[in-house]
């Protein structure tokens, strides 16, 4: 499942429905008698938004289109960071950088006649180039009678049923975070939006589905809605710590925009799962992008030249030129010169020397080692320096688990004469080996070392505070020896509310001979049998055994019809992530959904207590 298709081409091809501005005011004033409204407007752009958030959440992730992404942006994206504070360091985020400037211009229209003028800018310059793509290089697979037109017209329905019309905290399913939209929408701006944004979605239903289709569903009357998912329960007391509140209410009685999905999926989508016998949401795979007739310079040709964009780095702030060389991972703090002599440069020395000598590429999220250095100029002689240094931590080679972080040694070292100056030579002498055999990557950056600091003060530890850790080092070990447990009972729970009517057992299984009592989800009737594989990480499993043992579990079936998923709390790696999708196998991340129907209004928030990381404590002072 690739967002090329999931994503990309039906945001785009969903905005080119929905940002005909002129048909919209028409189709407005025919309909309502509205015209000139300022709040319809920003609801309208609101809509138009959240298809530019979810094209641009697709571009960000995408691998198919082989556009070059690194360490750097992985980072940035997944902690939120906007594009201005990145780097021009890799061809996604230049493709970024050039596609932003037409999407700020949209998001900053004042009124119709000017968000129609930049979204036909938008649509010459950036969606002509997937259009092209769509055009040349998407076919049906072989043996496949669905003719495309019909299947892309399904991944719209699709799209706007799942991204849409489905809600969440913030607002739309599609209107995703991403390095040009890193901040929550307001919750008065929000709801100021939902009067736009009701009529722009029924406008756009009204175009997917054709009138007379249109005319014969609830969709006459979404312009009524009243909130954005606020439910009448059926409980007078509904219970707080339920999970699966969407089963508590009467949908007859619901006047919100997220009941909408479950009639959109009562009167459209389970007819289309129907007629052509495949979920509505794996339609996808009924399409082939022709990968080896694609040549990226050809499409894409200045979009991913850097030449002529500012480097934004000179003018971040001293934190935020730290945190960019560290990628934004979490730090520890060894004070070199206030710790016992062996806590500093020996300390490093020793750390990198093993670190290097652990790797291991085959489960490692990176290609090396990555240290960092940072110099800090003397007050005293401007020929001298004193240094810094940190390695990050690769604890899947080490110890093969997820939580990767630095450790930083503060002023650990200087290039003076004697004993500093010694240990300055023996480091850069271990750091150049290294990079001679391309072991490490190395990261600089030039700081005072008052501002360097001022920064990482605030993570040494007292020793009144590193015995309170000692002392509570069971916690999270007494919680991550449950987390597993609990991870396969709430995806049983959830697969027995969701596939009842569709499969006669749905079972729990510890198979005999898994280690630490593995267990699968089964679920089957007389035709077909579904296998779910539960894997809390799936960034340190070896996914040619995983792939075979589950492959091999399912031979052991008579059912005819097979498949199988795979489900995770933590998000696959990008490595991993792109093994999964070129074997086409389905797996679902429960920690960062992407609109799957299965997790629809499912409150996650006991679950991520259960699974958040312990890794830093906060202490508050006597």
């Amino acid at each position: 499942m690739g967002y090329l298709f999931t994503q990309i081409l039906p945001s785009l091809q969903t905005l080119r429905l929905l940002g005909n501005v002129t048909d919209f005011r028409k189709w407005l004033k025919n309909q309502y008698d509205i015209e000139n409204s300022s709040q319809i407007f920003e609801g309208y752009l609101f809509a138009v938004r959240c298809c530019l958030n979810s094209f641009l959440d697709g571009i960000s992730n995408d691998y198919q289109l082989k556009i070059k992404n690194d360490l750097l942006l992985e980072r940035a994206i997944h902690e939120m960071i906007p594009l201005h504070k990145i780097a021009n360091s890799c061809e996604k985020t230049v493709l970024l950088k050039r596609i932003n400037p037409f999407v700020k211009k949209i998001i900053r229209a004042k009124d119709f006649s000017e968000l129609e003028k930049e979204i036909k800018e938008f649509q010459r310059v950036v969606m002509i180039i997937f259009a092209r793509i769509n055009k040349k290089l998407v076919i049906t697979k072989p043996k496949t009678s669905t003719k495309k037109s019909i299947a892309e017209k399904i991944t719209l329905i699709n799209f706007a049923h799942t991204y849409l019309i489905q809600i969440n905290n913030n607002g739309p399913v599609g209107n995703f975070f991403n390095p040009m939209n890193a901040t929550w929408e307001k919750e008065n701006r929000k709801n100021y939006y939902l009067e736009g944004y009701k009529y722009a979605l029924q406008y756009l239903w009204l175009r997917l589905l054709g009138s007379k289709r249109f005319n014969k569903s609830s969709l006459i009357r979404l312009h009524l809605v009243d909130s954005w998912r606020e439910y009448k329960y059926n409980e007078e007391n509904p219970p707080d710590n339920s999970i699966f509140f969407e089963r508590e209410f009467d949908l007859e009685k619901q006047n919100n925009l997220d009941s909408y999905f479950w009639r959109i999926k009562q009167e459209i989508i389970d007819k289309l799962d129907a007629k052509y016998k495949l979920p509505v949401y794996e339609i996808e795979s009924l399409l082939k992008f022709e990968s080896r007739k694609y040549k990226k310079s050809f499409y894409f040709s200045k979009m991913l030249n850097a030449e002529g964009l500012e480097d934004p780095f000179p003018h971040l702030s001293p934190e935020d030129k730290i945190l960019n060389r560290l990628y934004w991972y979490p730090i520890e703090v060894v004070n070199a010169r206030e710790s016992a002599i062996h806590f500093g440069i020996p300390s490093f020395n020793t750390m990198l020397a093993g670190t290097v000598s652990l790797h291991n590429e085959e489960v490692s999220n990176f290609k090396k080692i990555v240290i960092v250095k940072f110099i800090h100029p003397s007050s005293n002689d401007n020929n001298k320096n004193n240094y810094s240094y940190g390695i990050l931590i690769d604890t899947q080679s080490a110890a093969g688990h997820y939580n990767s972080g630095w450790v930083i040694y503060q002023n650990a070292c200087g290039d003076y004469s004697g004993f500093s100056g010694s240990e300055y030579k023996a480091t850069e002498a271990l750091i150049a080996k290294y990079k001679r055999a391309r072991k490490i990557e190395i990261r600089v950056l030039v700081i005072s070392l008052k501002n360097f600091q001022e920064f990482t003060d605030r993570y040494t530890k007292k020793q009144e505070q590193v015995s309170i850790l000692d002392q509570n080092k069971l916690i999270p070990l007494i919680i991550q020896a449950s987390r597993s447990y609990c991870f396969e009972l709430f995806t049983y729970s959830l697969h027995v509310i969701f596939y009842k009517k569709r499969f006669s057992v749905i079972s729990i299984n510890t198979g005999k001979k898994s280690e630490g009592g593995e267990k699968d989800i089964i679920l089957e009737n007389d035709n077909e049998i579904k296998l779910i594989e539960c894997k809390l990480n799936p960034n340190n499993q070896n996914w040619e055994e995983v792939i075979e043992k589950v492959r091999r579990k399912l031979a052991d079936y008579p059912q005819k019809d097979k498949s199988y998923e795979l489900w995770f709390w933590y998000e696959p790696s990008t490595q991993n992530e792109m093994i999964l999708k070129e074997r086409n196998i389905q797996w679902v991340s429960v920690s960062k959904t992407r609109g799957e129907p299965i997790l629809k209004n499912v409150d996650l928030t006991q679950l991520k207590y259960i699974m958040q990381e312990y890794d830093i404590l906060q202490f508050s002072k006597e």
